[in-house]
């Protein structure tokens, strides 16, 4: 394992088990440098981080897709939002991606003066219109997914397929320890995975998540 590692030297401080509010840590630094770790299985420690950093890096491909037109994170998750739901209401954006619909008015107003999104109210104080991509903010939404598939992509680079079998074995056998119904999300309408991608969570309690499923099934 030493030989996939840039730096084999553990940090001082950082090699024998910590004992925290009574529960022992291997640091996340060893683990990674290959000591062993059998009273939490590697991933009290380590798990977490590494969701973290995927998750991290993963979006910063996403902001600097969009670097060059001045706008943010945020803003390419609102273009891909109407990339996979296009002509919702300011109402049901905010919905949909569950943030402050104050702010979803901020978003939508940058991007329209981008000249990425546009709506159809059919006068200037109509209150109730719906909001569509342009041609560009579609082009532009789709190479946003684009890379960032590509980015999750490379994160098996040089992993030999058995591995990747084995852990796809793994992580499904911990979705079923961590939530025995997850196979009702994987088997739900949700089919393209931004949905899931962007914690849009299938919740069947949930009238609107019912319905933005039903139209992703028929389209």
């Amino acid at each position: 394992m030493n030989e996939l590692v840039n730096n084999p030297e553990i940090p001082e401080g950082h090699e024998n088990v910590i004992k925290e509010d009574g529960i022992e840590y291997m640091p996340s630094g060893a683990i990674l440098r290959g000591a062993e770790d059998s009273k939490n299985a590697y991933w009290n420690s380590f798990l977490p981080i590494f969701f973290d950093r995927v998750s991290i890096i993963t979006r910063r491909v996403m902001a600097e897709c969009v670097r060059d037109y001045g706008l943010t994170g945020i803003h390419a998750n609102y273009l891909i939002a109407l990339n996979l739901r296009e002509g919702l209401t300011l109402v049901e954006l905010s919905s949909f991606l569950d943030i402050d619909a104050a702010n979803t008015n901020r978003v939508i107003k940058v991007l329209k003066d981008k000249g990425l999104v546009y709506d159809d109210r059919p006068t200037p104080r109509s209150k109730k219109f719906n909001v569509f991509l342009t041609e560009e903010g579609k082009a532009l939404a789709d190479h946003i997914m684009s890379e960032t598939q590509e980015c999750m992509n490379s994160f098996f680079k040089g992993v030999p397929k058995f591995s990747i079998d084995n852990m796809r074995c793994t992580l499904i056998k911990m979705l079923y320890n961590t939530d025995p119904a997850f196979e009702e999300y994987v088997d739900s309408k949700w089919v393209n995975p931004f949905f899931t991608y962007m914690s849009l969570g299938w919740d069947e309690e949930s009238p609107e998540a019912l319905r933005f499923g039903e139209q992703e099934y028929k389209r």
